[in-house]
């Protein structure tokens, strides 16, 4: 059965597909940060761009067929082969007529092709002009891989009959109607080929036929036959799955029909009883109501990774060019997304999933070709899978902050002794007042201690290294007295342990910058100089200045310069740059008489 839809216009470069729609990319949207599993490949001697190609594995090989670069090229090269062990690039012979939104399976040492679209020249008048008409066909090819020979297959119906009456049409010989943008896949000697659309093109508009039937080509006795199925559309994707219990099924997931719109159904056909069934996807395993389904799509590829359906990319008239990825799985007949940042928005790509890549029993899904707008790819890209043993995050930051928090408890061998200043609080009762007892708070100098570990800091700091090296009495003692303000010291043991940025703030950065540079921790020194240039102003600056001066910091030194050449007679006039030595009020003075900022008002400066 065939349902034909006749459009005046042809919405589509080859077969009637909608363009109407929003083209601009959305943003994707997840509730986590998107884990990078993809790479792009180098490769050498790389083919033109091109689309609606069909890809294969064969013995360490990619093979890339047919396919379209937006222009009529004789000069087109439609058959590729890719040494995966080279990266290289081959061109191999190839039948006469380059197709596109074809079919090719492995079955054996054999590649079959099926159907598509060609371009024919066709007669627009008496004079000899032609055009060039899109043009679905039927025919079946076969590529032999060690004879790298190809063979057209004409089917036993055929061959038995030498003249064929005008009667005898394909559905009468059971043959298959010509199809394109249809999705082809082999279980055992058969050939399914599942969808797709005949597109006829006549006094320059375009029709295109839909098909309720799924024909099978038995490889063995060459013989096609038909089954009654839903009626899919065009650009859809069909993989092969064998369950636990030995069931094995057909699904086909999206496309686009009659109606132009695309779909996110999903079928599944069983071998056995050779039924087509719709399957609802059930709701999430993560223990909500969430019933996740991709967005409606055509153009998308699909692979099958264990017991998981992968789809990527496609398009959708609702979110126009798409480079999401999903996973189904067959058992528990859910949809997942997974997060990967994958490449460039794409659709009517090619993908080709290795499950024994190299013989390192690593499974590699390869991404070829395909189109965003009028853009056309030849990147190769790479999709490395994670790990079922999925190994934790080290918590050695943590585990070393915890540490320092807790260095008594775990076997401190060193004592810090600081004084501290502190508001203590006394109640003071006046027997001649009326008013309620009141807290007075006054200063108080108290004694704070910090315990740490020897091994520890002599390994992130040459200071302590020395220190507790050096034979006197500091390499002896349990207790050292520090002179030091407390809370920057503390800091700077903490990130001895921890290494943790954060802990530089702007209000602490001098302080601690000081300390960095006494301790011999220059990683800290250069965070506290990173952190105080987001404190320049002119409030600030010269205090800066004078701490990048004292600890030669020279990137912040010259920020500071710069932030004084350009705000000079603000600070002069709050007298900001008295407080500076002579010998620096001369450099600034040079340094103001050389930038392009101002030149004039340097005897502003001198004057002061």
């Amino acid at each position: 059965m065939a349902r034909t839809n006749s459009e005046n216009n042809n919405n589509n470069q080859y077969v009637g597909e909608s363009e109407s729609e929003s083209s601009t990319p959305p943003n994707i949207e997840l509730d986590q940060a998107p884990i990078v599993n993809w790479k792009i490949i180098a490769t050498s001697n790389t083919p033109t761009p091109r689309f609606d190609n069909t890809l294969v594995y064969y013995n360490k090989f990619l093979y890339s067929y047919g396919g379209s670069e937006n222009s009529i090229n004789s000069g087109f090269q439609q058959f590729v082969k890719l040494d995966l062990s080279t990266f290289q690039w081959q061109t191999l012979s190839a039948p006469p007529r380059t197709r596109i939104v074809h079919s090719s399976v492995i079955h054996g040492d054999c590649m079959y092709v099926f159907g598509g679209g060609v371009y024919e020249d066709v007669r627009t008048s008496f004079l000899g002009g032609t055009t060039k008409i899109f043009k679905t066909i039927n025919e079946l090819w076969k590529f032999e891989f060690l004879q790298n020979q190809w063979t057209q297959i004409l089917s036993n119906a055929i061959q038995q009959t030498t003249s064929p009456s005008q009667s005898m049409t394909n559905e009468s010989l059971n043959n298959p109607e010509p199809r394109d943008g249809h999705c082809a896949v082999v279980v055992d000697d058969n050939m399914y080929i599942i969808g797709g659309s005949q597109t006829i093109s006549t006094n320059n508009s375009i029709s295109s036929v839909f098909f309720r039937n799924t024909k099978i080509y038995n490889i063995t006795t060459n013989t096609w036959r038909s089954v009654t199925s839903p009626e899919f559309g065009r650009l859809g994707s069909a993989v092969v799955y064998k369950h636990l219990d030995g069931t094995k099924c057909i699904y086909f997931f999206g496309g686009y029909g009659l109606d132009g719109n695309s779909t996110n159904k999903l079928y599944k056909f069983d071998i056995e009883s050779e039924e087509w069934l719709e399957v609802i996807p059930k709701k999430s395993s993560l223990g909500d109501d969430t019933i996740i389904i991709p967005e409606t799509r055509y153009g998308h590829s699909a692979n099958v990774f264990q017991d998981k359906m992968l789809v990527y990319g496609g398009y959708s008239k609702k979110k126009g060019f798409l480079r999401d990825f999903y996973s189904f799985d067959f058992d528990k007949e859910e949809w997942k997304q997974i997060l990967t940042e994958g490449p460039p928005r794409r659709r009517r790509h090619s993908t080709v999933l290795i499950e024994n890549f190299d013989g390192s029993n690593k499974p590699k899904l390869f991404l070829y070709g395909g189109s965003y707008q009028s853009c056309l790819y030849n990147d190769l890209w790479e999709y490395s899978f994670p790990n079922p043993v999925q190994i934790p995050s080290d918590n050695l930051i943590e585990d070393f902050s915890t540490l320092f928090k807790n260095a008594k408890q775990y076997f401190s061998d060193i004592c810090f002794s600081l004084e501290s200043t502190e508001l203590v609080g006394e109640d003071n009762n006046d027997n001649s007042n009326n008013n309620n007892n009141s807290n007075i708070s006054k200063p108080t100098i108290v004694i704070k201690e910090i315990y740490a570990h020897k091994n520890i800091l002599s390994v992130r700091s040459q200071y302590f290294y020395s220190l507790f090296n050096s034979g006197l009495k500091e390499s002896f003692e349990k207790v050292i007295k520090i002179n030091e303000r407390y809370e920057d010291f503390k800091i700077l043991i903490e990130f001895l342990y921890s290494g943790n940025e954060d802990l530089v703030l702007l209000e602490n950065c001098i302080g601690i910058l000081y300390l960095s540079d006494l301790y011999c921790v220059p990683r800290l020194k250069t965070i506290c100089e990173a952190k105080a240039t987001e404190g320049i102003d002119c409030e600030t600056v010269v205090q800066i200045f004078k701490e990048a001066d004292s600890f030669k910091l020279t990137k912040l030194r010259k920020l500071c310069l710069n932030f004084i050449a350009r705000n000079h007679k603000e600070l002069v006039k709050q007298g900001s740059l008295n407080q500076l030595s002579p010998s620096v009020l001369i450099e600034i003075m040079d340094y103001l008489s050389s930038s392009p900022t101002s030149t004039s008002t340097t005897s502003t400066t001198t004057s002061n």
